[in-house]
């Protein structure tokens, strides 16, 4: 029984991301064009059922499973603001890209992606590009008190489980998407290609908070597990400034963020020191009052 346990911890991660993949390929052709969105979205509400179960059979922690009042919020900003937001921001990237003025953009560009490549390989340098983008932007919102004050929201979570993934402000989500997403639009890369990229990261951002004791090794240093997020998350300043990838963690190898000290458990999370509200009208409200934030002691050197 105790190897089985090991095993299950073992492949958790990765066997729940492959499935997710494999039922795209599988299925992708009965959801042409626009309908591809519903099949990521079917699958991704899968994820959801099996991480939900998952936490309550093997925990990290199982007081992260009890309710702190903060239901409402981590389910409304998860599981309708980031949807729409993240619709919107395609809508607008599309309508940018499909303009007569991108004529340029179109001849001398778009031309620059691999579409010969097999759609699977094209997820590769789609994924370290945007990742990219994204560790730069999320590093900046821990290092810019203008941006620290949006960006706050999603640390004042003082538990890590997959219903609050998507707690963010709308206006520190809208601009990680935008900047995240831009590069896919700005190559023009098959609509295949962003749909199986938006089921990537719904699943890996899912995991990414999943209250699941599950064990990831090596492969830590490839994918930004909850293994490496919890620390992101930790109250300690010096702690939370590391980690910053979003479903890989190879740019936080790379720039010297990456943070997974052995043997260790993440202490407290959330943010002291900054009295922000817990309930969605003074979460949103909160960066727009000005107040005196809590800037993380990290700058755009090298962090180590």
């Amino acid at each position: 029984m105790k190897a089985l346990h090991q095993t299950i911890r073992c492949v958790y991660y990765p066997a729940l991301l492959a499935a997710a993949v494999y039922l795209f390929f599988l299925f992708k052709n009965n959801f042409p064009g626009e309908k591809l969105a519903v099949l990521t979205a079917l699958i991704s509400i899968g994820a959801i059922v099996i991480i939900a179960v998952t936490e309550r059979l093997m925990p990290y922690r199982a007081e992260w499973n009890i309710p702190r009042g903060d239901r409402i919020y981590n389910f409304t900003l998860t599981n309708i603001v980031l949807p729409i937001l993240s619709k919107i921001v395609e809508i607008i990237l599309g309508f940018a890209f499909l303009s007569s003025t991108s004529g340029f953009i179109h001849d001398n560009i778009h031309t620059l992606w691999p579409k010969e490549w097999p759609l699977l390989m094209q997820l590769v340098p789609a994924l370290l590009i945007c990742e990219f983008f994204f560790y730069w932007t999320h590093r900046l919102g821990h290092t810019v008190t203008a941006f620290w004050k949006f960006h706050s929201i999603h640390h004042v979570v003082e538990r890590v489980y997959w219903d609050n993934a998507g707690v963010f402000h709308p206006v520190d989500l809208f601009f990680n998407w935008l900047f995240y997403f831009f590069p896919l639009f700005l190559l023009g890369v098959p609509q295949e290609l962003i749909a199986l990229f938006l089921l990537v990261n719904a699943v890996t951002g899912l995991l990414e908070h999943a209250n699941v004791d599950f064990e990831m090794g090596p492969l830590n240093k490839i994918f930004n597990t909850a293994q490496l997020h919890r620390w992101h998350h930790s109250v300690t300043p010096e702690i939370s400034a590391k980690n910053f990838g979003k479903v890989l963690s190879l740019w936080d190898v790379v720039f010297k963020t990456w943070y997974n000290p052995q043997g260790q458990h993440v202490g407290a999370v959330g943010v002291e020191g900054e009295n922000i509200p817990k309930d969605i009208p003074g979460l949103m409200a909160h960066p727009f009052r000005y107040l005196k934030g809590r800037l993380p002691p990290i700058s755009l050197k090298r962090v180590d």
